[in-house]
Parts: C-alpha cells; structure tokens; sequence
C-alpha cells in the first residue's frame, strides 16, 4: 500500500507551489520518448535547473519545504490568533511530507533571475510574452552607435551588465512589463583580491559567408510547371488531332493516338526551379575575406522558399555568426562561499575591464588529497553556442498554438471519432 504514497518511491520530485512559482510559461507533450530529451530545451528556455540529489532518511530538512509552508499556513494562524505554541504540529507537518525511504530527489530550480510584479505564477506569464517579443524584435531592434542588438540594459554601479555568453539580446519589452533579470547579488569585483583564477574569452570565428537551405521546390512551383506543361501537350494534341481529321477523307475527328499526350509529363522537371535558397551576410562577407569557407548548408524542412526555410536560413546564419564568449574559475571564500552564498545554477557575475560579465554557475569542483588541503573552485559559463533568440521566439508560438489545438479537442480523447 505505501507505493501509492509519492513519499515511498526511490525517485521522487521536489513539491512546487504552482500559485507562487514565477517560472515561465510552457506546454509540453511527447510519445514515446525519454525525459531528458522532452524537457532539456524546454527547462533550458525557461531557465529552470533540474537538481538532483540523495535524500537519507536521517536528514533534517525536507525537500517537500514548499508543502511543509503550505500546510503550516493553518498552524500559524491559529498560533496568530490564539497565541498557542504550534512547534510540535509544525514539526509533525515536516515529518508528513518528508520522504519515507532513502532516495533520489529531482528539484526544479528556478534560476533566470527573473522574479516580477506579482510574486504570483502571473509573471511567469508576463515574462513568457515579454520574453517572446523581445526575442521577435531583437533581430532587428538595432544600436546604430555599435552595431548590435540595442540592449535597454542593466548598468550596475555606471558598468553595463552583459551575457557572458556573448548572446546579443533586447530586454525592452521584459523591462517595460519588469521582468527582466536583475544584475546579481554575487560579483567577483576585478581587483588583488578579486579571487578569480581565470577570465577566459574565447573569440568564436564566422565559418562561412553563405548559408543554404533547400532541395526541393515549393508545391505551388512544381504544380504550376506541371498544369502548364501538361495544358501545353493537350492542346498540342487537340490541335494534331484537328489537323489529322481535316486531312482524313472519311470526315474522322479521331485520330488515334493523339489523346494523352498530357500523360507523357510525370513531373520530370519537379524540384529543379527554386529548390535551393541561399543567403549571403554582405557585412560578414566583407569581414571575412576571400580565403574564409564560402557555404554552409543547413538542414531543414528541405523545401525552399517558404516561411520554414526562412527560418533555417536564420538558424544557420546564427550558428555560424562569429562572436566572443567568456568562462571563468574562481576560488571558494574570494570573498564568495559556494553553498552559501551562492548554489549550483545561481547568475553570477565578474568584473572585467570595466564591463560585468554574467552567466551561471555550472560547476563547483572540490579538490583534496593526503598532501594538499581542501580547495574548493566554481566554474562560471560554459562558452557554449547558445540558442538563437529568434528561433525561440518561433518555438514558443508553436507550442502554444499545439496546446490550443489540444485543449480544443484536436487528437485528444475530447475529438470526435
């Protein structure tokens, strides 16, 4: 009977609080696939981190903590208004929603430094819309002074607050509706005793001048060709025929043979005209020179000229941009303590050359050994190609789209037979 009880299975998830969760909005529906690859994007474009831990039964804390404040919501009450001492129910509510067993706990953890006007899952709405329309406009919401996506930005003591990522992006619409991410409180301030081992900029190089796409032509082309070529052999076969009965003497408007001529055409010019799409970057081609790889193919929908091609020209135009990405390493206690702090997943900053640099904390390494003492180090960054904004956006739509389709009925148990 207890493996009906959540608490008693060997894998468990963290309770969330749904009323209070800020976290962006998103819909999800997969058929036979795993979960790592159903949810890491979605996880990736809300920034929420999937934590996973060991939980022992001797352990004082509950993961279940946002139940345990929920529950306890009565207790304090009554403590409110009658003064009663409630610790020993409160302490039993802990108790009830611990796990009952050694196992593994999967927490999400919100993590994009988003928080909001409300406190309220309301925001998580607002910053979904703001975050989408941001990431339609930023292609083409441009600095003319620099150049790049025009950033209504942080600025935190007179320095500007950048991705460390290098991902160019407009905060206009999340700072209008104020859900855009606040600077952190954790920054490794440049300095002697700043505590960073290294600052690593990595300068990616574009690839190609060119992006292609396609291999085949849109329908309306290749069904265009096929009603005028095929128009074009039936009336060639009315007029042969005409001309036939006219010379024949017995007055015969048949000729055998003629009709069909239509039939010879079985789409032997489909996928020839408009099938390949390019796209040339004239500032990137003027940058790189004539020595630089001149194509990049980008797979796709394999049609060409159509809003999805659009797209994947897009994609790839974005994955072979160049530009520069930032890591670094710092050392436990300069001045920061991990765990304390600041966690695993937390945005953190560093200074550098007068700009403050953020991403996450994607490691907290901790080396030892019977000649050296514990030295603890976090790895801020992962100079890793990032999403395109753009495309996310695109993404983000579709998925809502898809959950109208099926909270209307569409492929559900609710559609018609």
């Amino acid at each position: 009977m207890l493996n009906f009880l959540p608490t008693n299975w060997p894998i468990q998830v963290a309770f969330v609080d749904t009323v209070f969760d800020q976290s962006r909005w998103s819909s999800i529906g997969a058929t036979w696939t795993d979960w790592h690859s159903t949810f890491a994007d979605v996880l990736t474009d809300a920034g929420v981190m999937m934590r996973c831990y060991t939980y022992l039964t001797t352990d004082e804390d509950s993961p279940n903590t946002e139940l345990a404040n929920l529950l306890n919501l009565a207790p304090d009450l009554i403590s409110l208004l009658t003064g009663v001492d409630v610790t020993a129910l409160e302490q039993g509510v802990d108790k009830l929603v611990s796990p009952l067993r050694n196992c593994c706990v999967f927490s999400f953890e919100q993590k994009d430094g988003i928080t909001g006007p409300t406190g309220t899952l309301a925001d998580g709405l607002l910053s979904t819309v703001a975050v989408t329309l941001d990431d339609l406009i930023t292609p083409v919401v441009v600095d003319p002074s620099t150049g790049n996506a025009w950033d209504a930005g942080n600025v935190l003591n007179g320095e500007p607050v950048y991705d460390a990522a290098g991902v160019g992006q407009t905060y206009l619409l999340q700072q209008l509706l104020d859900v855009a991410p606040a600077p952190p409180k954790v920054i490794w301030w440049d300095g002697q005793w700043t505590g960073m081992i290294n600052t690593d900029l990595t300068w990616h190089k574009g690839a190609v001048k060119t992006v292609m796409t396609g291999s085949k032509s849109p329908v309306i082309v290749n069904e265009s060709i096929s009603f005028a070529i095929r128009y074009s052999l039936a009336q060639l076969s009315s007029v042969i025929n005409t001309f036939l009965a006219g010379l024949s003497s017995g007055g015969q408007t048949q000729v055998p043979g003629t009709p069909g001529l239509d039939n010879l055409y079985l789409g032997q010019l489909n996928d020839v005209f408009l099938a390949w799409e390019r796209y040339t970057d004239p500032i990137r081609a003027l940058y790189a020179g004539d020595l630089a790889f001149q194509e990049h193919f980008e797979k796709g929908s394999g049609t060409a000229y159509t809003l999805a091609s659009i797209l994947t020209l897009r994609d790839g135009n974005w994955k072979t941009r160049a530009f520069a990405a930032f890591k670094a390493e710092a050392l436990n206690g300069w001045p920061w303590i991990a765990e304390l702090d600041y966690a695993l997943g937390d945005r953190v900053g560093f200074e550098q050359e007068g700009v403050i640099y953020v991403d996450n904390v994607y490691g907290i390494r901790r080396d030892w050994s019977w000649q050296d003492p514990l030295r603890v180090s976090v790895k801020i960054g992962q100079d890793k190609l990032r999403g395109d904004p753009f495309n996310a956006a695109f993404k983000t739509m579709a998925s809502i789209y898809s959950f109208a389709g099926q909270l209307a009925g569409e492929g559900t148990i609710f559609s018609g037979g």
